[in-house]
């Protein structure tokens, strides 16, 4: 069994990015989610990548429809 002290997680408020970000640099494919103190959920890299690509599309079909030209600019870095 792995030591608490040792486990590489994220939170539940934590932005796809920063988690996608520990997730690589930590070479890591599986993350738990913590809220509270207990596991809130297991996410992949593929859970991940879906909801950022999602995040994108919804973001500039916002922008298509307010007559503005969609780009990635407001994609946080």
């Amino acid at each position: 069994m792995i030591p608490q002290e040792n486990l590489i997680v994220a939170r539940k408020d934590d932005d796809v990015r920063t988690v996608l970000g520990v997730m690589n640099e930590q070479r890591i494919e599986h993350l738990p989610i913590i809220d509270e103190g207990k596991v809130f959920a297991l996410v992949s890299i593929a859970d991940l990548v879906e909801a950022f690509v999602a995040d994108i599309v919804n973001m500039m079909s916002s922008a298509f429809i307010k007559g503005k030209s969609p780009t990635l600019q407001g994609i946080p870095e």
